[in-house]
């Protein structure tokens, strides 16, 4: 009988060995699953990188999707389909869902930007999501045009991820500025060219053509990128009409001056085409006419005096408007010359 005990002993150590065995068996397959399924995850988010340092949407998208299949709640593919987003060109979009992930809802509710983001708010994530978040950050950046902040984010990632992602984003922000150096150029040279000939309108009795072009350069104005600068060719442009407008006065002033004299100081009635054609100067000089009856000498006299302020303000218009100019054109220049 022993070795029928022996027997059932050796069976029932049997069914826990393969037990064991298929509980080990299947440890094995299910780890090689979660690592074949990390390694292609990885391969997709590379390939998505690399994409996107190209700027290939249609490539960042199909890898993206990749991912997705397979981690759809890791960060990365939240942030990838942020630089979706900037590839596409919805910047307000790619702004919000960076928001999203890294502020809580009470700083989202006083309308923070993913300006504010940076390595430090960052820095609780892992090491993978602070490098593509940071690169994404370049990227919105440069989109918008500020070329100080993309730098700045792009270097602080250079130690996160693969340093090949850089050269293409730098390169690009290169051109875009040596092509934004080059269109403020021409846009400050046709700027001065008004300029000059908004002050010789201004020097002259031609109020409708000083009135167009100065609408023309306003508009030139308008797209000059430094504020300060923007503020200072504005103020030149107010200089020039308020001189405009002297000039036009000392002009008017003179006709009806010469109108006086030739009339001899007879008072128009109220309404009539020369009351209504020189305005406040000439019922001035009906009104002198009317109650002094002021000899020609005295009233040429004041009227020189009138007319040399006219002149001096005149002048000073001029000016200032040259300075105010001058101040503008240095400080816009500034954004058209390359950096060192």
């Amino acid at each position: 009988m022993r070795w029928f005990y022996r027997l059932v002993a050796w069976q029932r150590s049997l069914e826990r060995d393969w037990i064991f065995i298929a509980f080990v068996a299947f440890a094995v397959v299910m780890s090689g699953w979660t690592g074949l399924r990390r390694v292609r995850f990885e391969s997709a988010m590379s390939e998505f990188a690399e994409c996107a340092s190209r700027e290939d949407a249609a490539c960042a998208t199909v890898s993206v999707e990749k991912a997705r299949g397979l981690e759809p709640d890791n960060l990365r593919v939240r942030v990838a389909q942020a630089e979706l987003l900037i590839l596409a060109g919805d910047l307000p979009g790619a702004d919000a869902t960076l928001v999203a992930m890294f502020f809580d809802a009470d700083a989202r509710a006083f309308g923070v930007s993913a300006v504010a983001i940076d390595a430090q708010r960052l820095a609780q994530q892992d090491r993978e999501v602070r490098g593509a978040a940071l690169l994404a950050l370049g990227d919105l950046a440069a989109r918008r045009g500020d070329s100080v902040i993309a730098n700045a984010r792009w270097l602080e990632a250079a130690s996160l991820v693969d340093e090949k992602l850089l050269p293409p984003r730098r390169a690009r922000t290169e051109r875009a500025a040596a092509v934004d150096r080059a269109r403020q150029a021409s846009d400050l040279q046709a700027i001065r060219e008004d300029f000059t000939r908004l002050i010789g309108q201004a020097r002259g009795d031609t109020m409708d053509a000083f009135h167009t072009n100065m609408v023309d350069m306003s508009t030139r104005i308008g797209k000059v990128s430094n504020e300060a600068a923007r503020k200072k060719l504005l103020n030149a442009i107010d200089s020039a009409q308020r001189a405009a407008l002297l000039s036009h006065q000392l002009a008017a002033f003179g006709r009806v001056r010469e109108e006086w004299f030739t009339t001899g100081g007879v008072v128009y009635p109220a309404g009539s085409e020369v009351e209504m054609k020189f305005g406040w100067m000439r019922t001035q000089y009906a009104r002198q006419a009317a109650e002094r009856r002021q000899s020609v000498s005295l009233t040429q006299f004041r009227d020189e005096r009138l007319v040399a302020d006219l002149k001096k303000g005149l002048e000073a218009a001029l000016l200032e408007a040259e300075r105010q100019m001058s101040e503008g054109m240095l400080a816009a220049s500034e954004n058209a010359r390359p950096e060192p």
